[in-house]
Formats: structure tokens, sequence, C-alpha cells
């Protein structure tokens, strides 16, 4: 009875506070604990659907959710791509345990340059620190980095090895997918230009990579090893489209990026070196040339994964805005979209 008393108290207070707004809600349960956190175009509409579902289906989430609920708050955003910025600046903030958002931060991975004398590639995941080494990602998985691992080590000839002490024996160096720098076969400057093309591509520079998988298809049709021809085609397509992410991930944090979005809703938004803000009218902001701080939300922390990760949902959010949305890094020439990997 205590239950739906309250809970009736939360809808009644719904909605007289609550507008039809954009913007991004908190749910808390009685401990004051962050639960939930969303976002939507339509901020009352979307919190009293909570309250709608079945308390005691225990196969739904979002039910067991809104049956822990028992406060809430709310930020009205300007457009719909703040409320998405916001939405995973909070959720990064209280990790909330309903929260999908969360389950995959979990399950991202990058890739962490070593400061040995023989850099390698190791995964690491949110939790695990970088300690001001070079960090690459976000990747979806420890699968798709351990496929991207792969290409690097068969192609760009990186050592695989976890310790850069000999072993007696080394398949990667007997098969020829390593230079073998524990054996002292490859001079520090010569595995130096190995480690630059490796950062160079996980910068979105996949020519030198490309160059060499186009080499090896033409050697294997040449052969008549249709197969792996087919295969080495299939990754020369990924890398294009995986330097076209990673081009974009890289400028990001380093450039200033200008996106003007048409359509219903009329903004433009402006990320220096990954620092965002946005202006409300898109033809007064190009007139004047001043595309100042009006709104600014700020990547948390130091840690350069956050910063990361904000360049991937920017990227994704312009891959599904084709229509939409143009953009373009100052100096450089406007696009119509993203591609998508």
């Amino acid at each position: 009875m205590v239950q739906r008393k309250r809970k009736e108290e939360i809808v009644s207070a719904i909605r007289k506070k609550v507008p039809p707004k954009t913007g991004v809600y908190i749910f808390r349960n009685a401990d004051g604990q962050v639960i939930y956190i969303g976002k939507s175009i339509n901020l009352k509409q979307r919190m009293l659907s909570y309250f709608r579902l079945k308390p005691f289906d225990v196969e739904n989430r979002i039910a067991r959710m809104a049956f822990d609920i028992a406060d809430f708050s709310f930020e009205v955003t300007r457009t719909e791509f703040l409320a998405l910025l916001l939405e995973d600046e909070l959720i990064k903030k209280h990790g909330p345990h309903y929260n999908n958002r969360q389950n995959e931060l979990s399950e991202f991975r990058y890739l962490l340059l070593t400061d040995d004398n023989y850099p390698a590639l190791v995964q690491v995941d949110h939790s695990e620190t970088s300690k001001g080494r070079r960090i690459f990602g976000p990747f979806k998985d420890r699968y798709f980095a351990d496929d991207l691992l792969n290409l690097i080590q068969q192609h760009l000839h990186m050592r695989a090895c976890k310790d850069p002490k000999p072993f007696k024996r080394c398949m990667n160096c007997e098969i020829g997918n390593c230079k073998g720098p524990c054996r002292q076969k490859i001079t520090p400057a010569e595995y130096a230009e190995i480690v630059n093309k490796v950062v160079a591509f996980l910068n979105g520079n996949e020519t030198t990579m490309v160059e060499g998988l186009k080499n090896a298809m033409e050697a294997a049709a040449e052969a008549m090893d249709y197969e792996k021809a087919s295969e080495l085609k299939e990754k020369i397509e990924f890398c294009k489209r995986f330097g076209a992410r990673q081009r974009f991930i890289d400028r990001f944090g380093s450039e200033k990026l200008v996106i003007v979005e048409n359509g219903e809703t009329e903004a433009v938004y402006v990320f220096e070196k990954g620092e965002q803000a946005g202006r409300s009218n898109p033809g007064e902001a190009i007139a004047s040339g001043n595309l100042s701080s009006v709104q600014v939300a700020r990547c948390s922390g130091v840690d350069p994964r956050y910063l990361l990760d904000r360049a991937n949902i920017v990227y994704n959010w312009l891959g599904k805005q084709r229509d939409t949305c143009e953009y373009y890094f100052e100096g450089g020439e406007s696009q119509r979209k993203a591609p998508e990997i």
C-alpha cells in the first residue's frame, strides 16, 4: 500500500513538473542511488510510461526497475543530440544498474601501446589504467579487438608476445608474422618503423596496410587461390571503413569539428578537441562566424578513453543522420555523412 501511494505521488509530480520536451531523466531508488538514466524527445510521456508496466513481471528488466523508483530528476536539452551526449556522460558518472549502456561500456575494449623497448599492443577495458600511454579504440568487444590484433600482427608484423624477453620457440617468428625482436633479428630503429606504421593505421592511415593486402591478394589470384584472394579483398574493404572511422576519432581529439543539423531540428554543434558547444541558430552562427561556446558538455575526467568514447558516439550519430547533417573539420571540406563499420 505504501509502495502504491508513493508511485501515485511520483506520477503526480511528473505530470506537474516535467515538460513534454527533449532531455535526460534520472530515476533513483529509496536509498537515493541512481538506478536508471534515459533520454527522450518527450520527457513527460517517456517517464510516465514506466508506471504503466506490470510491476511483478520479473522477466522484464525495465518493469523491475520501475518497481524500485522512489525519486526522479530531469534536465531539458535544446536538441536530441545534446541529450545523447548528456545521457552518456551521466551513465559513465553513475553507472546505473539497469542501463544497457553500462553493460556495453563493460564490453568495450581498447588497444594500449606498451612502453617496452620493442612495444606491443595489449587489450584493456575501462577498468584498467592507461598510465599515460597511447591508447586506441573503443572497439565493440574483445573478439573485434582480437581480430584487429591478428590483422596487425600478420600484415604489419608487430610482436604478439606479452613478454619482451626471449623464448626458446616462437611460432609467430617462424611463420613470418613477427620480425623476432626477442632474438635480435631486427634493430630498435627498424622495429620503430613497424610501430609507426601500426600507430598510423590505428589513427586512420590505412595506406600501408591496404597496399600490402593488395599485393598479397594479387599474388593469391595469380596462384589461383581464389578463396584466399577473396578473404584478402574483404580485409581491404574492412581496412578502408576502419580507416575512415579512425581518422574521424583521431581528428576529433585534436581539431575543431563543426556539425550543421538541418530538418526539423536546426542547430550547429562545435567540438574543440572533444569539448562540445552547440548553438540553436545555424544561420546566425555561420553568418557571424561566432561559433563560440553556448552550452558546454565536458568529457569526464582526464582518461583518454572518455574522449575516444565521445568521438565514437558522435561518429555513429553522424552515420545515422545522413539526410539531415553536414559536418567538417576546420579547414576541410564539408561531408554529407560518415561511413559505418
